[in-house]
């Protein structure tokens, strides 16, 4: 929700407080007199990790072409929080918090012919391909939480179009679980791989965000808005990938555990755009409803070292999150 005391529309300074109430009224720009604004999001995200691949049938050396067996990625809710003060100059201090978590979702799937490679092993005693396996069960879960501090100020650009570049700084948490289980077809020697794999990826960075808000302000006291932002963070990585029951057998001598921790540089992304509508009350407090939809891209986010990868992930491991969101703005 925006205040006019954060947009300096004024082109002539000896206007008087009650013209630019008026122009106020006119570009059906919010109160004068509203000072905090307290936003509260209703979101319902998809989740993607492009890397996130459990196995493949007919292996990509044996035709016909393979296929590969991923995550089952599914809508799940979140909530964010946001609150904006004004400060010195018509500035406003924002500032918000988001939670957001995929709980664990299974795909299972069963093949009597062994008719399924397993991804996430290393291949069988220099193989020419992944080992088969005849079931295959993967459970993936997302914790995530993002932290925002933002300083904005409002530019009127003619009589209906609201500019709000923004900069500050943006911290993150995500956490980053995979549970894999195989049950192996025939396999080529008495050593068995391992049947087990699960992994923990931890991801906490800090860095500067920029962007700008835009709104285009419509009769009856409507909007169209948009957002786009970028980050750039410095974080660390830490992660701990377990192979078990290998030998055919679950001891915790028959592990394996691979343990790594970095320092490296991500961004993030983030794309809004969305329909509001404002109610005044006399009371001296707004009420705003808007609902869109919302893009964010988190660059290299999976960090986990298979076997399969031997020491590095592959290019392109990202994750991306959108859907639909609500927002319910409350101005006092």
């Amino acid at each position: 929700m925006l205040t006019l005391c954060a947009i300096p529309v004024m082109a002539n300074a000896e206007v008087s407080y009650e013209n630019l109430e008026e122009c106020c009224d006119l570009l059906l720009v919010k109160n004068l007199e509203i000072q905090q604004n307290l936003n509260i999001d209703y979101l319902y995200f998809r989740a993607i990790e492009d890397t996130l691949k459990y196995g493949e049938t007919n292996f990509s050396l044996v035709p016909p072409p393979s296929h590969n067996i991923e995550q089952d990625f599914s809508y799940n809710p979140g909530i964010r929080a946001t609150i904006s003060i004004p400060t010195y100059d018509h500035w406003l201090l924002s500032g918000s918090y988001t939670h957001f978590r995929v709980y664990p979702s299974k795909v299972i799937i069963n093949d009597s012919t062994g008719n399924i490679f397993a991804n996430l092993v290393v291949p069988t005693y220099f193989s020419p391909v992944n080992q088969q396996v005849s079931r295959l069960c993967g459970e993936w879960e997302l914790k995530m939480q993002i932290f925002d501090v933002l300083f904005k100020k409002g530019l009127m650009i003619g009589k209906s179009l609201l500019i709000e570049p923004f900069f500050g700084v943006q911290g993150c948490t995500v956490k980053q679980t995979v549970d894999v289980n195989y049950i192996f077809f025939n396999p080529r020697t008495s050593l068995k791989p391992p049947q087990k794999v699960k992994g923990v990826s931890r991801v906490s960075g800090v860095g500067p965000e920029l962007g700008a808000e835009f709104r285009l302000v419509f009769p009856c006291q409507m909007s169209l808005f948009a957002r786009g932002g970028i980050s750039c963070l410095l974080g660390s990585f830490k992660m701990h990938t377990d192979y078990g029951n290998l030998l055919g057998c679950s001891l915790s001598s028959t592990q394996i555990s691979l343990k790594d921790h970095k320092l490296r540089l991500f961004s993030s992304m983030q794309l809004q755009i969305a329909f509001s509508k404002y109610w005044r009350s006399s009371l001296n407090f707004e009420l705003e409803l808007t609902t869109g939809w919302e893009t964010q891209v988190w660059w290299r986010q999976m960090r986990m070292n298979w076997f399969s990868t031997l020491a590095f992930p592959p290019d392109g491991s990202d994750l991306t999150l959108h859907g639909p969101f609500i927002r319910l703005s409350l101005g006092f």
